[in-house]
């Protein structure tokens, strides 16, 4: 894992340097820090990952084997490993292997596209805290913050990491008003994961948070949870009934994808339990304003699903799209009003790194549910 652990820091140090100069050498710390993860992604070897060999080296030998792109879908769509691919994740994966000759190709363009995003994110974020006259996060904070909760994640589960992170900046576009951009967000998003239809969900949580109807939201939460805490008996009733309404694959409909082995993840636990601590203390002893609201709900509804992750591990990644948001949750509690003076800032990120350091620990470190913790590479 100390591969991984330098990356890091050096990327949190590039980037906190970068943001504090304002001339081409701040540019160029910027790209040094977010292009170190890439390269980490991008020299690892194939056995890195558990969902390489499932189904992403796969797609990379149809790619190298195929004539043309219409050979390439026709081929996927044949092979059991590969039909369920949603086809945008299916066509950078051939893009980027006949660029480069092989997977490594997709490597990198899968983790540029999502250290892309995070960066998006945070800058997006800021840009509506400055709307609203609030105080701006440090974007090399989201960063660190990212890396230590999902990096690993992103090096398997290829997929969801992208989409997840496709769908939290059309969430925050949204936010800003730019409603056609969301929109065609959220497409791309599901074009990769066809799970991102939940981020409509989202939208809706961030126009209750908007109006400010928290006994609602309240009302909401409390039936979501009852209703997951059940799910071994809800799960059918509740999917066919969003399927009268929005086309569901056939994978998620049957009775096998819920049944999948419980997923106790304790790692995943203690994060929602830092994020709950976070949100109360924002309202109880910060200057609580419009993004914080929102945070906090999507605090609440990750906290009502969170049953379903423990039930089962295939249904409980919907949390993933909630869990995105958390870099972004914990950085605008560092920047919260109630630490003013500087010492005590830094004292406070000082803490929230430590705490997502503890949560990489639990999920790489002594699970390793990506198989990504032996980190190798590609030409030893």
């Amino acid at each position: 894992m100390l591969p991984y652990a330098v990356c890091f820091l050096l990327t949190g140090l590039a980037l906190h340097l970068g943001e504090r100069r304002r001339d081409a050498w701040g540019r160029a710390l910027l790209v040094v820090g977010l292009l170190l993860p890439v390269l980490l992604a991008t020299l690892r070897a194939p056995s890195v990952g558990r969902d390489v060999g499932t189904y992403l080296a796969p797609l990379s030998e149809q790619a190298l084997r195929a004539s043309d792109p219409v050979d390439y879908f026709s081929r996927i769509s044949w092979s059991g490993d590969t039909r369920d691919i949603e086809p945008l994740f299916a066509l950078l994966v051939f893009v980027s292997t006949k660029t480069a000759g092989g997977i490594w190709g997709t490597f990198f363009l899968l983790e540029a596209l999502n250290m892309g995003l995070v960066f998006s994110a945070a800058k997006l974020l800021n840009a509506r805290l400055r709307k609203i006259g609030a105080r701006t996060v440090s974007v090399a904070l989201c960063v660190t913050l990212y890396l230590f909760l999902f990096y690993n994640l992103s090096l398997s589960v290829f997929r969801q990491s992208l989409a997840f992170l496709i769908g939290l900046v059309a969430i925050l576009l949204f936010t800003d008003g730019k409603v056609p951009h969301a929109v065609a967000g959220i497409v791309l998003a599901m074009l990769v994961h066809s799970t991102s239809v939940f981020c409509l969900v989202i939208f809706a949580v961030w126009q209750i948070a908007r109006k400010r109807w928290f006994k609602l939201a309240h009302v909401l939460a409390a039936i979501t949870f009852l209703v997951t805490a059940f799910g071994k008996w809800t799960y059918g009733w509740v999917m066919n009934t969003i399927n009268m309404v929005v086309p569901v694959p056939g994978r998620y409909l049957s009775a096998g994808y819920m049944a999948s082995s419980i997923n106790v993840n304790k790692a995943w636990l203690y994060l929602v339990v830092v994020m709950i601590a976070l949100v109360v203390a924002t309202r109880v002893i910060g200057r609580p304003d419009e993004m914080d609201d929102f945070f906090y709900l999507v605090v609440l509804f990750a906290v009502a699903l969170f049953p379903l992750g423990v039930i089962s591990a295939n249904a409980g990644r919907i949390l993933y799209y909630l869990f995105a948001f958390f870099p972004l949750v914990m950085a605008k509690f560092a920047t919260n009003g109630c630490f003013d003076v500087g010492r005590r800032r830094q004292v406070v990120c000082i803490g929230l790194l430590v705490a997502a350091v503890v949560y990489w620990v639990g999920t790489i470190g002594v699970s390793d549910y990506t198989d990504t913790a032996q980190y190798v590479l590609a030409f030893m």
